[in-house]
């Protein structure tokens, strides 16, 4: 049964992710869980991790401009 906890991020802030993705048996399942989990392990990892942050900051500012331009009219 899949950690569900797990998936929506619910787990202690310390676990390690090294080792969570030492149990897995598939490399590409490593590779994305630690692309995805912690972003220095490694280049690309950083990037998505920037990417990710950089598109929730423009979505939450693109957001809140339109609900003030509302407000307005």
């Amino acid at each position: 049964m899949p950690n569900i906890g797990h998936m929506l991020g619910f787990n202690p802030d310390d676990e390690d992710h090294y080792a969570v993705a030492a149990g897995m048996k598939n490399d590409w399942k490593k590779r994305l869980y630690l692309l995805m989990e912690e972003p220095s392990s490694g280049r690309e990892a950083f990037y998505v991790h920037i990417g990710v942050t950089g598109g929730i900051i423009f979505r939450s500012a693109a957001s809140h401009l339109t609900s003030v331009q509302q407000a307005h009219s």
